[in-house]
């Protein structure tokens, strides 16, 4: 999406990849190399769900926007962003 020139387009392919998320990676498992890949997917999340939300906003979007606020908010709380 980053790559878009096309405001749509971004927000099209933003809104694939945020709904295409089901939570995080293996939440029941514990090895060594999950909690790493845990960390980069909710990070790519979050930055998804920040992009979004400002499109949304920008496009004249509001209550989508809030919407998909409130899903990153819901997927980590602490966040303080």
């Amino acid at each position: 999406a980053s790559r878009c020139d096309s405001p749509e387009e971004r927000i099209r392919l933003l809104t694939a990849a945020v709904d295409a998320c089901p939570g995080r990676l293996l939440p029941d498992l514990y090895e060594d190399w999950i909690y790493p890949e845990q960390e980069r997917l909710a990070e790519a999340f979050q930055r998804a769900v920040r992009d979004l939300g400002r499109l949304l906003e920008q496009s004249g979007q509001p209550e989508e926007a809030l919407a998909t606020a409130r899903r990153g908010a819901a997927a980590d709380p602490l966040c303080e962003e």
